[in-house]
């Protein structure tokens, strides 16, 4: 037994959660996501006047913004899993917000609508998004999904598989 508290080694391994620490965000019109703190970088406040459009790029591809004195593309993250996208909406935005993420040495913004809260995420709360959702685009894109205790679902984003997601597809 462990002394100070009285319990055993495999009490205190198997009372031992696997967490994450994760940002919320909304995507339009209804929908709350989960990214994981150790892919972002940064959170910025963007001007839709100041963004310049690449042609061309799919309608995902907003752009690209100087972020500290680099190109950082843009990407409407809503647009790209299936969900209507910022500037498709009635009332034009006035200001976005550009999640900086950094992945396997490549950075890139992802534009939401707003952030929420940090969220430590029990990781064994995590459930598949196989059979549950009718969006390949979106499934391949996810970990999961997290039921909030409030009942409001999250879509757990997977970075890796979002930016292979954005490769073009290799020539048949």
């Amino acid at each position: 037994n462990c002394p100070t508290v009285g319990w055993s080694a495999t009490e205190i391994m198997t009372t031992t959660r696997a967490t994450e620490l994760c940002l919320s965000f909304f995507l339009p019109p209804d929908t709350w996501g989960l990214l994981s703190a150790t892919s972002l970088v940064e959170v910025l406040t963007l001007d839709p006047t100041q963004l310049v459009p690449i042609p061309d790029m799919g309608p995902a591809v907003v752009g690209v913004t100087n972020w500290r004195g680099e190109v950082l593309w843009l990407l409407d993250l809503g647009v790209h899993l299936g969900f209507p996208g910022l500037f498709d909406q009635a009332h034009p935005l006035s200001a976005c917000l550009g999640l900086v993420i950094r992945h396997q040495g490549q950075t890139l913004g992802l534009l939401v609508e707003r952030v929420g809260a940090m969220l430590n995420l029990d990781l064994a709360e995590i459930q598949s998004p196989l059979g549950s959702l009718s969006n390949p685009e979106l499934t391949a894109c996810l970990r999961g999904y997290w039921l909030h205790p409030e009942g409001a679902t999250h879509l757990v984003l997977d970075m890796g598989a979002l930016l292979e997601s954005l490769r073009p597809a290799a020539p048949a």
